[in-house]
């Protein structure tokens, strides 16, 4: 693989023996894993593969990816450059995939964690929270038992099991482990429509998925009931709605869950097989897809829930919230507060991002990765 700069008269950048399934790319930085050659004599030639490089879009340079001792890597399965930092989740030669990260996009790594989970085509080992630095999500399978989802919010210094709260479970006070369908490529705003907001689906250990959402950063989750496809929702996350696909229902809730309700879209036997939002603020409607059983019709249906709402919000429909983390609510030296619209506020929310503030708290050696 050859790297040309054009904008300078197509000067060679690298130059390595690398192929298409080790390269990944992200909206920053590309990471190639390369063949680097460690004996030759005559025709022969014997190569390494446990060699990485870093490619910066802005900079131009590339980096060497230096690994702690005694981890040769056989397989890269996930490469995240977010939050001014990389992470790395790689697999060695002994079948163990751990992560890895440098805080300061530098060639030097230190390890966060192993006993991750295998990647698979859909799904990877881990989910970095795109709006909350520091909040990792991470399939992990300790000493062979089963695999469950853990949550960090120190950036991996710590990781605690996630919790689905489940009332009608047979789970111990009704909180269950969780096997949460980690994505690897996805669009951020179909899972993280807020900083506190979350959706994602779970895979039951009875073999199906059940569609889970969040309300606080991820700390804990619910089952949505009823949903047989990706939730959606509106009004910045205040409106949260999940589609039965064969009784063709849309479920809803306008309080995190409390309370819900179901709507009928078609009294004749059609079947939903897409949903989809479409505009902003009181324009922001959810567009429903359908067909009939025999697949010979289709029919598309609008639901507009922002009749409801009188008036935009205003500063008093918002209160501050904060991700609770593993020392308070400081991490690395700063508190970060959002606006997060009242569950009784009946308004439209026409901010397109959220609105914080952030205050300075006491920074601690142990918010970092050494």
């Amino acid at each position: 693989m050859q790297l040309l700069d054009m904008s300078n008269n197509f000067s060679e950048i690298f130059n390595v023996r690398a192929i298409g399934k080790n390269i990944f790319v992200t909206h920053s930085s590309a990471l190639i894993k390369y063949d680097r050659p460690i004996f030759e004599h005559g025709n022969m030639k014997r190569y390494s593969s446990s060699n990485s490089i870093i490619f910066d879009y802005e900079t131009k340079g590339s980096i060497h990816v230096n690994l702690p001792d005694l981890f040769p890597i056989k397989f890269v399965d996930q490469f995240i450059d977010i939050h001014g930092q990389f992470y790395i989740v790689a697999t060695d030669f002994m079948q163990h995939t751990c992560l890895f990260t440098s805080s300061d996009r530098s060639s030097y790594f230190v390890s966060v964690t192993c006993d991750l989970a295998k990647r698979t085509f859909y799904n990877c080992p881990i989910l970095i929270h795109p709006n909350l630095p520091g909040v990792i999500f991470a399939n992990i399978n300790h000493h062979s038992e089963e695999t469950h989802t853990h949550i960090s919010t120190n950036d991996g210094l710590t990781f605690q099991q996630i919790k689905i709260d489940n009332r009608k479970s047979v789970c111990v006070d009704g909180f269950c482990d969780t096997l949460m369908n980690l994505p690897c490529e996805y669009i951020s705003t179909d899972h993280f429509v807020k900083e506190w907001f979350i959706t994602i689906s779970e895979h039951h250990n009875l073999g199906y998925d059940e569609h889970i959402v969040s309300y606080n950063g991820g700390k804990t989750f619910k089952v949505f009931p009823h949903s047989e496809m990706d939730i959606k929702s509106i009004n910045g996350g205040g409106i949260t709605v999940g589609f039965a696909i064969i009784s063709c229902k849309i479920i809803y809730s306008f309080d995190e869950g409390k309370t819900y309700y179901n709507l009928t879209i078609s009294d004749k036997p059609e079947i939903i097989y897409k949903a989809m939002t479409i505009g902003k603020n009181e324009n922001e409607r959810i567009f429903i897809y359908g067909r009939d059983r025999d697949a010979t019709s289709l029919f598309v249906t609008h639901i507009d829930f922002t009749y409801m709402f009188k008036r935009p919000c205003d500063k008093t429909d918002y209160t501050p919230w904060t991700l609770s983390r593993s020392r308070g609510t400081c991490f690395q030296g700063q508190e970060v507060f959002y606006w997060k619209k009242k569950i009784n506020s009946m308004c439209i929310d026409t901010h397109a991002a959220s609105m914080n503030f952030t205050k300075p708290c006491p920074c601690y050696i142990e918010d970092f990765q050494w």
